[in-house]
């Protein structure tokens, strides 16, 4: 008979919640789903920022290749050239080289334009951090509870918007003074070409 009392009692709860829903979350339950939340907004984020700094590094990195393996390839073509002004044209050809530098690529990658990024990332973490102090703040109250979620989660979420909008005009800032950086160099190392070329075929 007690068995029986508990079951009719276990369905008549299971009734209940399935015509009024899930019985409501605790104050706890809410904030601790608002830090994953907010967490998963971070990683986000910082993913943003770490994708954009690989890609300014890499499109650096190709900027240099390319103008190493330019270089190269015109001094082991001086290398093997012959003739009587041969040696003269070498020497000429350093002096027009010596203002190649990759160097001057450094400025395409400017750590000022990132940190602001981290940072933003970095309030999105300490949102987290600070989401358990609701419950405590609002003393349980739900209207209170309601509007501190809220509001946490649209200060995240703007934030997060904020990084992937800024994160795609840094890359898209550095690539250009990539590109811009890596063209001048090459450009005086085919100015240094057509010097080499036409000395070497002077009479």
């Amino acid at each position: 008979m007690a068995f029986k009392l508990i079951l009719i009692l276990l369905m008549c709860v299971l009734k209940i919640q399935g015509l009024y829903g899930q019985l409501p979350l605790t104050c706890t339950q809410r904030t601790n789903q608002l830090r994953t939340e907010l967490n998963g907004l971070a990683r986000n984020a910082g993913y943003d920022v770490s994708t954009t700094v690989f890609a300014i590094n890499t499109n650096i990195a190709l900027a240099r290749f390319n103008i190493k393996t330019a270089k190269n390839d015109l001094q082991n073509k001086a290398s093997s050239a012959a003739g009587p002004n041969a040696q003269l044209c070498k020497t000429k050809l350093e002096s027009d080289l010596v203002s190649v530098d990759d160097a001057s690529l450094n400025i395409c990658y400017n750590s000022a334009d990132v940190n602001p990024l981290n940072l933003k990332v970095s309030q999105i973490n300490r949102m987290e951090e600070s989401a358990n102090l609701i419950c405590r703040i609002c003393l349980e109250d739900p209207t209170c509870v309601d509007t501190q979620i809220d509001n946490m989660r649209q200060q995240a979420q703007d934030l997060q918007q904020e990084v992937f909008l800024e994160a795609a005009a840094v890359q898209a800032k550095s690539i250009q003074c990539g590109e811009d950086a890596g063209n001048g160099q090459m450009e005086i190392i085919q100015t240094a070409t057509d010097n080499f070329d036409t000395c070497i075929q002077a009479p």
